[in-house]
Formats: C-alpha cells, sequence, structure tokens
C-alpha cells in the first residue's frame, strides 16, 4: 500500500490528467508530440518519496497524529479518483510497483483546422519506464483487460495487434466513444485515450520524432533557463504547461453541462494579448542540502509582434511592466509581526491605461471603461475627479502587499493592504483627489486616527453606519465611490451590481508620502503607527537569513520579493478546512485552493472536498512550517523566479 505523501501526489496527477501509462528509458520528451500543452516528469519515484520524506512536510505527513487525516485523504483520492481510472481499467494499488524509471503525465491539444476537416482533439497520456519491471507491467495488462470488460468494455483492436484498444460504453451527454488504449514495447508501457497519438509515439520508440516536444522554442526556453540555474541538482520533478493550450484541452474535456455560456475568461486574455505567455514550466526538489522545498520557475513570453511602438505587449497585456531594482528590501514603516510580505515593482500608469481594452471585454461592452473614468471625472453630482491625471499618473512604482490575521479564525479573518509610494512633489495633488473621491461618499465612514484621515468604505447591506453624506450621491459605485457615468448609446449590461464593486470592505488614507489601502480599517492603522527599531520587519531574523538565501539563488536585481512566514500563512487556510468552511474562505491560500477545486458554477458555493475533521490541533502542525522567500526578475523574453522554505528554527 502505498502510505507517503509523495505517492499521493503522484497519484494525484494520475487522477487529474485521467490516464494510466509509463514511461521508457527513452526520454519522455523524445516521445510526446510538439501538441503537448501540459507534461509532468518524474525522474524517479523511489528518488522522490525519500527527497519528501526527508523534508519537514514528508515528516509531517508521516506523524503519527495526522494518520487519520492521512488516510481520509487517500480514501478521498480513491473515490474522487476510481471513476476515470477505472475506465482505463486500473485502480492505484495495480500501478504500484511497475515504475522501474521515468513517469511522465502529458496533455495534449490539436486545435480544429478547417482546411483538413478535423475537429478539435485533447488526449492525456501516460508513459513510464518499466525497465527492470518487464514482468510487473506484463501482469498489470492482463488485469487492465479484465477490468475494462467488466465495464462493457469491448476490444476492438485485433488480437496480434501492437496497440491493445478498448472502447467503451457512452455515458450520458457523450457524443463519442470512448477509448482507452495501450502497448508494450521493451521497457516502455504507455496508455493513452486516444490511439492516433498512441500510435505516433510508438513508432518514435527508438528512434525519436521530427516533430517532439523538445523541438518547441517555448519549451526549450523554459527547461533549458531552469536547467542553466540548477547546475548539476537533478530536479525531483520538472513541470511545463502551454497556459492557454492547457487550458483549451481541458475544456475540451470537461463535461457540457458545466462549460460556462458565453466567452470565457480564457478567451478574453487571450484576445487581450496575454496569449504571450507562450509557456511555463520548473524544476522542483525537496528536501536539498539547504531547503525543504525549492523551485526554480521560467515563464517565456517574448515581444508580441502585435505590440506598438516601445511597447512589449498588446492591449491588456501591456499591464505585465515590472522593471528590475536593486534596492527592494522592506522598508523602514513595515512591521514585524506579519505573515507575508511582498514587494515589487510596477508601472502603474500603464497598467491602468492598458486595463481599458479588458474592462471593456470583461463587460462585453466598448467604451464602458472610458464611461466609468468620464463619470467620477465630470458628472457635478459626484467627485469630480480625474484618476488618471490626479491620481494614477502621480503614484510612484514600488507597491508593497502584506498580510497578517486576526482570531476567531473565520473566513475573512486574514487582513492585507496594499501600499504604494508616492513622490513627495505630488502628494498634495493626491491626497485633495482622494478626499474628493472620498470625503462625501454615503457609504464611507471617516476616522480621524493620530492626525491621519482614513477613508473606511462600508459595503452596503453591512449595517454599519457609514458618515452622513452632504450630498445624494448617484448609484453606480466604483471602489466605493458614487457616481453617474456619461451613458454609453450601446451599453446593454447594467453597471451599478454591488457585485462588480470594486472595493466593498475596505480602508484608505494619504500618510507620510505613502497611499494606503486595506482590508480592515484596524489593520491600516497598525500599518501607520510609528515603528521603533525592534518593531520593524528589517530586523527579523527569519528575514535576514531568507534574504541570504535569495541572494544566494541570484536575487540581485529583480522585479519581486517575497517574503512568507508559513507558520502564519498557513494557519487561517488550515483552521478554516478543520472547520469545514474553506470554499468560503478569502485568505489568499485558499482562494488558490478554490480556484483549483473550482466546479465552473457561477454563484454557487462549492463543498469542500478535503475532509478536515481529522486534521490535529495547528500547533502540532505548526512546527513543520518555516519561513519562505521567493524572487521575480523580469528578463528579456519574459520571467525568472526561484524559491524555497527552510527549517522552522529561525528567529522572528
Amino acid at each position: 500500500m502505498i502510505c507517503k505523501l509523495s505517492r499521493l501526489v503522484v497519484c494525484s496527477c494520475i487522477l487529474v490528467s485521467g490516464l494510466a501509462v509509463s514511461l521508457a528509458a527513452q526520454p519522455a520528451e523524445e516521445l510526446l508530440p510538439s501538441t503537448t500543452k501540459g507534461l509532468f516528469i518524474v525522474a524517479n519515484l523511489s528518488t522522490l518519496e525519500d527527497h519528501f520524506n526527508a523534508s519537514e512536510f514528508g515528516k509531517l505527513s508521516n506523524d503519527p497524529t495526522m494518520k487519520a487525516f492521512v488516510d481520509d485523504f487517500r480514501a478521498q483520492i480513491h473515490k474522487n479518483g476510481a471513476r476515470k481510472l477505472e475506465k482505463l481499467g486500473l485502480t492505484l494499488e495495480e500501478l504500484e510497483g511497475v515504475p522501474g524509471g521515468e513517469i511522465a503525465l502529458a496533455t495534449t491539444f490539436q486545435a480544429a483546422s478547417k482546411e483538413r476537416g478535423t475537429l478539435a482533439v485533447a488526449s492525456q497520456i501516460l508513459l513510464v519506464d518499466v525497465t527492470g519491471k518487464n514482468k510487473q507491467a506484463t501482469a498489470l495488462l492482463s488485469k487492465i483487460d479484465a477490468n475494462l470488460k467488466k465495464q462493457g468494455a469491448k476490444q476492438t483492436s485485433a488480437a496480434n495487434s501492437p496497440i491493445t484498444v478498448f472502447t467503451l460504453p457512452r455515458e450520458e451527454g457523450e457524443r463519442q466513444d470512448r477509448i482507452a488504449a495501450y502497448f508494450l514495447d521493451g521497457d516502455l508501457l504507455a496508455a493513452a485515450d486516444d490511439v492516433n497519438v498512441l500510435t505516433e509515439i510508438r513508432k518514435a520508440v527508438g528512434k525519436g520524432r521530427g516533430d517532439s516536444i523538445k523541438t518547441l522554442v517555448a519549451y526549450d526556453k523554459v527547461m533549458s533557463r531552469c536547467k542553466s540555474e540548477a547546475g548539476s541538482l537533478a530536479p525531483d520533478f520538472r513541470w511545463y504547461v502551454d497556459p492557454f493550450g492547457f487550458i483549451d484541452a481541458r475544456h475540451l474535456q470537461m463535461p457540457a453541462a458545466l462549460r460556462r455560456a458565453g466567452p470565457d475568461k480564457a478567451t478574453i486574455f487571450r484576445k487581450q494579448g496575454f496569449s504571450a505567455v507562450q509557456a511555463m514550466g520548473g524544476y522542483v526538489n525537496f528536501k536539498t542540502e539547504k531547503y525543504e522545498f525549492l523551485h526554480r520557475t521560467a515563464i517565456y513570453a517574448p515581444r508580441d509582434p502585435a505590440a506598438k511602438g516601445n511597447d512589449k505587449y498588446a492591449l491588456a497585456a501591456n499591464m505585465l511592466s515590472f522593471s528590475n531594482s536593486a534596492n527592494l528590501a522592506p522598508e523602514k514603516f513595515i512591521p514585524r509581526d506579519l505573515a507575508n510580505y511582498t514587494t515589487f515593482n510596477c508601472d502603474l500608469l500603464k497598467a491602468f491605461d492598458s486595463s481599458e481594452s479588458l474592462v471593456d471585454a470583461v463587460v462585453g461592452e466598448k467604451g464602458v471603461f472610458r464611461d466609468i473614468i468620464a463619470g467620477i471625472r465630470d458628472d457635478a453630482k459626484g467627485p469630480m475627479v480625474d484618476l488618471r491625471k490626479e491620481i494614477i499618473s502621480k503614484l510612484g512604482q514600488r507597491c508593497t502587499v502584506v498580510a497578517d490575521y486576526v482570531t476567531p479564525i473565520d473566513a475573512k479573518c486574514e487582513r492585507k493592504a496594499f501600499i504604494v509610494e508616492i513622490p513627495a512633489a505630488n502628494v498634495a495633488t493626491v491626497g485633495k483627489a482622494i478626499d474628493r473621491l472620498f470625503g462625501r461618499d454615503k457609504d464611507v465612514r471617516i476616522h480621524n486616527y493620530q492626525g491621519i484621515k482614513i477613508y473606511e468604505i462600508i459595503e452596503p447591506g453591512s449595517g454599519v453606519q457609514a458618515t452622513p453624506a452632504s450630498l445624494s450621491m448617484p448609484t453606480i459605485q466604483m471602489g466605493g465611490t458614487n457616481f453617474t457615468p456619461v451613458q454609453h448609446a450601446d451599453l446593454k449590461r447594467p453597471v451599478n451590481d454591488d457585485n462588480g464593486r470594486l472595493l466593498k470592505n475596505a480602508a484608505i488614507c494619504l500618510v507620510n508620502n505613502r497611499l494606503y489601502l486595506a482590508s480592515h480599517v484596524e489593520f491600516l492603522k497598525k500599518l501607520t503607527n510609528e515603528l521603533p527599531p525592534e518593531n520593524q520587519l528589517t530586523g527579523a531574523d527569519d528575514l535576514n537569513l531568507v534574504n541570504q538565501e535569495l541572494a544566494a539563488l541570484g536575487a540581485k536585481e529583480c522585479s519581486f520579493r517575497i517574503f512568507t512566514r508559513t507558520d502564519e500563512a498557513y494557519r487561517p487556510t488550515y483552521e478554516l478546512i478543520r472547520m469545514g468552511k474553506m470554499p468560503e474562505s478569502e485568505t489568499m491560500f485558499a482562494s488558490m485552493l478554490n480556484s483549483m477545486f473550482d466546479e465552473g458554477k457561477e454563484g454557487v458555493l462549492r463543498p469542500q472536498r478535503i475532509d478536515g475533521k481529522n486534521l490535529p490541533e495547528y500547533d502540532m502542525a505548526r512546527r513543520y512550517f518555516g519561513p519562505a522567500g521567493h524572487y521575480i526578475t523580469t528578463e528579456t523574453d519574459g520571467w525568472y523566479a526561484s524559491g524555497f522554505t527552510i527549517g522552522n528554527n529561525a528567529k522572528k
């Protein structure tokens, strides 16, 4: 039985991709086609398992107090994934003991072609090197045959065919037959849900192919960049994704009932120039000499041929403008007791201007963005603030995001704040504009905190009394400010929907040449307090240790620097999982998990899939979580990032 979490990770990937296979001594890169949009490769499962178990994450998963939760987690993986594996005639237990080397899981996508008269096709592939395990692999094939026949599958290939093909009964709503196919050739066991793809792979065995994934410039750029940084350290696993191609594949494989009507977000972002991000991938290691976890990640995004003038990208993608700097150390006003600290350089004016076409595309009407901005600027009953001229263009480029949390833990316990510097000469202009923007808003309460004017935006219907407004303000809201937009003749969609409000509960102030935007007014007050040196983040031992390691990894001039105390950052999500409330959580980490588990149903809160009732108290788990650091550098053809987690032995 597999009882190590590392095997669960690998098996989860198998379940998600919906396939079962094994990879040959010949590298998967030489066998997989250039239409591969996602790839996950484990060089050696035993090595991965050993390294994972030696790390703090492995020690946590093997802690006796975690046994009940890990067992439940394994059971849920079996329950949620059994249906997919059974279609291929496999169980997780039957796959154990078969890999003798590299394992690769891949997703391919071939777009429809009017010229060739072909439809779009997505497929899943699993390749496993069974070197030294041919006897086990042969036995597995017999089990696959028997299991598929129990499902009503019929073998449609000839008895002596090199590729065994089964056709499975169609399920409700399916228009095409489902296929399960496999072959064993020497030390390669391969399986897929597409006979044509599998046939081409078999032809390439021992020869390679001219259209392999290795021939892709994007793949080579990503993997070469990571390899150059990793040096002699071999990754425990590596991964590659063509983001929009992978989304296309997953969308095609999704049941029609779960597909959203109308343009999806991926289509909108593709048309807005974000398809310039052609690939991303990286190397991942557990338990190296210094780190519990280490990643090296490259994003390939060369200049878009459609870009105009000096722009690097087209349309809204131009908001991806992050400059490198050697001076991204924490500012002295940042308090020591934080869960997460992120600082970066961003051209906010370019981001603002570039967002116009994206806002219009999301709303579905051209000109909406300009109408909204014009309404804020020109309506005599509104604030009459030129957002671009009086605020955005006056801001600096150094931005900071910080987070902590309050107890008791609930879905809104995490507190976040965004801080941006303002050149001294621009402070007065921005201050006056902010006061006009929020000072008379009927949904804003004004606080005077130690001489600082704080504007607290109150969510309508929250029951909190805001500051009485001296003017009767119109109904449409932008960041808490009411205004009447200049009416666009073709605008058919309502704009005055509270769900589209950019800011609900939030607090804003301007102090010491900085503009603050916080999720909680009390957090904002904390951030504006004067700090003695001993209460500043800059003097924290764990931060300084992380910075030393970031420098060793090459973090010199970079666009982003991130410092996380994982023992603090993970707590809200951990506790909410224990309470069964993770899907409603608004923490940053939970938001990422929720997006991964999203079921595609608009406005419907998904059920929690992870059963947390058997999780131990957090104080047991937190000792395994240490400080983490990451950095991102902007390069000519994209970005390079690296980061790590170290043991929880540094002082705060």
